[in-house]
């Protein structure tokens, strides 16, 4: 994936109804991809509490630098997850599955 071309409102474009993104195994070749809050909402299909989004990654061909989420804050980090919020409770988790 090039990441200059492609950001959240793609995916929320490709993926609705979806709790899970596995992109282990896929490659960002340049820049960040972006999601925003509308873009979390589509492509879980939730608002608020209820739209939770997991992304996995294998923090090899894509790290977690390669993936922002504007206007959210991050919760919690350690050496595997990263937790992101908005504050109408729409959340993130960005798993190192390796």
């Amino acid at each position: 994936m090039t990441a200059a071309s492609l950001d959240g409102t793609d995916f929320a474009d490709v993926f609705q109804d979806v709790e899970t993104i596995d992109f282990t195994g896929a490659d960002i070749t340049s820049g960040t991809v972006a999601f925003a809050l509308g873009d979390v909402q589509d492509i879980t299909g939730q608002t608020g509490a209820s739209a939770g989004l997991t992304i996995n990654i294998d923090n090899t061909d894509i790290t977690f630098g390669e993936l922002s989420f504007t206007g959210a804050t991050l919760d919690s980090k350690d050496g595997t997850t990263q937790e992101y919020s908005w504050a109408g409770g729409e959340r993130v988790t960005v798993i190192d599955t390796i």
